[in-house]
């Protein structure tokens, strides 16, 4: 696990110094499209399950994305607080990615390669493949992992989600770029230590673009209580301040 973090760590600087000597460079300008994020959130809730035991988590992102192929790389770090018994304490997640997205027929693509490292606990790396397809406001998708949360179990993630523009002529006066957000996710496990602990997890939510940069979000998540307990996966009301560059 620890060869493909480092191999996808490899890519990513490749990816980063190709940027910049396309920058520094006589090469064509333009090539590479860098994006970055930092948030900040009330609670790391993913998928349901609070990685930040309940706790506020600082997060901050790159992503290099090759403007003919498609094909990008990305690099996300989270402060988090594990506590469970099935992980060794960690306080820090980063997540790499490989992915390539573009065009299918009237939708969008996107398929991608997630690997999970917690550098301050042995041990606990995973990955998965995940793929998504975007029609309009819709968005679907499924993952698969042959080790799910480094559990020894196979892992298939399947949801749906919706990111709706109000328009400005509802019934109320809706502010511009402002949206609902909606979700439904499915957790399977097929063997070891979190086999029958499959789970469902739904979310609602708003969220308030300012100038395309800065975001604002609401959002109210739930899980039907069937995974963690002890309060991790019970209902969350989280706050999120944004911006990308």
């Amino acid at each position: 696990m620890r060869q493909l973090y480092k191999a996808s760590l490899i890519t990513l600087s490749f990816l980063l110094s190709q940027s910049a000597a396309a920058t520094f460079s006589p090469l064509p300008p333009g090539v590479f499209d860098v994006n970055a994020r930092v948030e900040l959130l009330s609670n790391y809730v993913w998928r349901g399950i609070s990685q930040s035991d309940n706790n506020p988590s600082i997060q901050g992102g790159l992503t290099l994305t090759h403007k003919v192929t498609d094909i990008y790389g990305a690099l996300d770090v989270a402060t988090i607080e594990r506590k469970d018994h099935y992980r060794e304490n960690s306080s820090v997640e980063m997540l790499t990615a490989l992915g390539i997205k573009g065009p299918l027929f009237e939708a969008k693509y996107d398929t991608k390669w997630l690997y999970y490292y917690y550098p301050d606990a042995t041990g606990l790396g995973w990955n998965e493949f995940l793929s998504s397809v975007q029609y309009d406001w819709v968005n679907a998708g499924i993952s698969f992992s042959t080790n799910a949360l480094n559990s020894a179990s196979t892992g298939w993630y399947m949801h749906v989600d919706a990111k709706w523009q109000l328009p400005e002529n509802s019934y109320f006066v809706a502010p511009p770029d402002f949206y609902l957000l909606g979700k439904v996710g499915r957790y399977l496990f097929n063997r070891g230590r979190y086999n029958g602990l499959s789970y469902t997890d739904y979310l609602i939510g708003v969220e308030k673009n300012f100038d395309k940069q800065f975001v604002a979000s609401g959002i109210l998540t739930a899980t039907n209580r069937n995974f963690q307990g002890g309060g991790l996966d019970e209902m969350h009301l989280v706050f999120r301040l944004g911006a990308s560059f």
